[in-house]
């Protein structure tokens, strides 16, 4: 995944931590790719900087504290209120994004055309998992890369 500098990531249900700060083996709130009801604390195999980022998207939408934006490269996988996964130049303001609890979350609007510094983490080397990240249900490196054409 590639969230841009500044995004919380949760690192447990109920704490977020600076993408920017986090490093391996450190340890996040994921769930595996396959079972994304069950959430736990996993450490994190590998938390790495990318370099200046053409094609970033801001994603606002609704948390029930407010409204949110949520910088991520064009092709960070979501997992929507639908169980589908769509990547962030795929959303539209008809889609809704999920919380780890189950919430269904309104896109306000999606921006593009911003560039900027990223950074990616994946959780495990033996599979793919879902991580939190602005109060979303969002993919790590490993389902982003897969989901590259």
């Amino acid at each position: 995944m590639s969230f841009a500098t500044g995004t919380p990531i949760n690192i447990s249900s109920t704490a977020q931590q600076a993408i920017e700060t986090i490093t391996a083996g450190d340890t996040v709130y994921a769930a595996d790719y396959a079972n994304p009801a069950q959430w736990s604390e996993q450490a994190i195999h590998e938390a790495a900087p990318r370099n200046f980022q053409p094609g970033i998207m801001t994603i606002r939408y609704q948390l029930a504290t407010g409204p949110i934006d949520i910088t991520v490269t064009n092709n960070q996988p979501f997992l929507l209120s639908t169980k589908a996964t769509k990547q962030a130049y795929q959303l539209t303001k008809h889609d809704y994004l999920l919380t780890p609890t189950g919430e269904s979350v309104a896109i306000l609007e999606v921006l593009d055309d911003t560039v900027g510094y990223t950074h990616d983490i994946i959780v495990s080397t033996t599979g793919a998992n879902w991580i939190v990240a602005g109060g979303v249900v969002c993919g790590d490196a490993v389902i982003q890369r897969a989901l590259l054409p």
